[in-house]
């Protein structure tokens, strides 16, 4: 899954169908199967990860709708580049900058 991010604006709900997925929330790090309902809310730095071999199937809400754009945007963005990531580091800064994401960098 994604690294550890934040998003200023936007809540988001994970219902786990399949699988485990683990999530760092804030300080709080969980493992979740199958039922389990996982919510985000806006500014809290978070991150997932499937901590299994198997398959993890899951529905993510996202409101307010639009981050469907980045991935999008971001497939057309890796489709244009011979290398990842982007040698000009600041496309993809600006595609993630629109889109109400926030990365971090974790500490080792």
């Amino acid at each position: 899954g994604p690294g550890l991010h934040r998003h200023r604006q936007m809540t988001e709900t994970f219902y786990i169908l399949q699988g485990m997925l683990a999530f760092t929330v804030g300080d709080e790090t969980v493992v979740a199967g199958p039922g389990s309902l996982i919510v985000v809310a806006p500014g809290v730095l978070h991150r997932f990860w499937n901590p299994t071999a198997a398959p993890a199937i899951y529905l993510a809400f996202l409101s307010p709708a639009g981050l469907e754009g980045y991935f999008v945007e971001l497939a057309a963005l890796a489709a244009a580049e011979p290398t990842w990531p982007p040698a000009d580091r600041q496309k993809l800064a600006t595609l993630i900058a629109k889109y109400d994401l926030e990365l971090h960098e974790q500490q080792g």
